[in-house]
């Protein structure tokens, strides 16, 4: 008989600025017969939504981004609205160290949009959502007075894909087109 899958779905909200609307990250984890599908890696995915209240009291939502891989481990989930208008996900590596790096693909990164989901013009590639990238597990974004963005990077958990290693968190001053060298380069490391 095979185990049944059983479902946990978690949200975390973020309200933006001056108006009524959220946006929601959702993640959906899998979990088979008390353990983590250790075959899930990209199957899950995590969305943006935007929930708005209607003047009855009603909620209406839509999916603003939709389709941003995940896995049960480095998934990432910092979200915020920057002050130029634009929102910043933080997408973990997914336990695929390997991609963090990769231009076009999609873990590994801080990603950008506009408010509906879009690609800003400005992006260091106007075809992607890719801000910046090497990044392992950005787990909170936040901007300084002066409009400079900060992302803290859970550093390695010593699992089997990371050599081994343990600690060594950062704190990033996060630049457009920035390669911050995960999995090369963690913490106090550096690439040469």
């Amino acid at each position: 008989r095979r185990p049944q899958a059983k479902t946990r779905v978690t949200t975390t909200t973020w309200r933006s600025t001056g108006d009524r609307e959220r946006s929601i990250a959702t993640r959906i984890w899998r979990r088979i017969a008390g353990r983590f599908d250790e075959t899930a890696s990209l199957r899950f995915k995590n969305q943006v939504i935007r929930l708005s209240q209607n003047q009855d009291g009603t909620t209406r939502h839509e999916v603003i981004v939709d389709e941003i891989p995940t896995a049960y481990y480095h998934a990432g989930g910092s979200i915020a609205f920057g002050p130029d208008g634009y929102l910043y996900v933080g997408v973990g590596d997914a336990i695929l160290p390997q991609l963090a790096r990769a231009p076009r693909a999609p873990v590994g990164k801080l990603l950008r949009f506009t408010r509906d989901g879009g690609i800003p013009g400005d992006n260091p590639d106007a075809n992607s959502p890719v801000y910046a990238r090497g990044l392992r597990n950005t787990q909170a974004i936040a901007w300084l007075p002066d409009g400079s963005l900060l992302g803290t990077d859970h550093g390695p958990s010593g699992m089997e894909q990371e050599a081994g290693r343990h600690g060594q968190d950062e704190l990033n001053l996060i630049r457009a087109n920035a390669d911050y060298g995960w999995p090369d380069v963690t913490g106090w490391d550096t690439a040469d």
